[in-house]
């Protein structure tokens, strides 16, 4: 239920606007046929990694904060999310 109540909250904030276009991108990625996406969000500092399989989106991994991604389909590459995120303010 909680999950539930975060979701609604999340679906008219500044997340949802983003999962809605993420959602019309994915739609694109398939006619387009891409295989992988990446979702990043800099409000929750995460990364969503999404492989398609059978037409559907699967979740390959989250990763937050400061963790070092090695993530399809750039597995060579070490992604310290860190680096990503703005600092805090003064």
């Amino acid at each position: 239920m909680a999950a539930l109540r975060r979701a609604q909250a999340l679906s008219r904030g500044p997340a949802g606007k983003c999962l809605n276009l993420f959602t019309q991108r994915r739609k694109a990625r398939k006619e387009f046929r891409a295989i992988h996406a990446w979702l990043i969000d800099p409000v929750l500092e995460t990364l969503e990694v999404f492989r398609l399989e059978s037409g559907r989106w699967v979740v390959l991994g989250v990763y937050t904060k400061s963790a070092r991604v090695h993530a399809e389909s750039f597995s060579d590459l070490d992604l310290n999310l860190g680096l990503l995120w703005l600092e805090p303010g003064p």
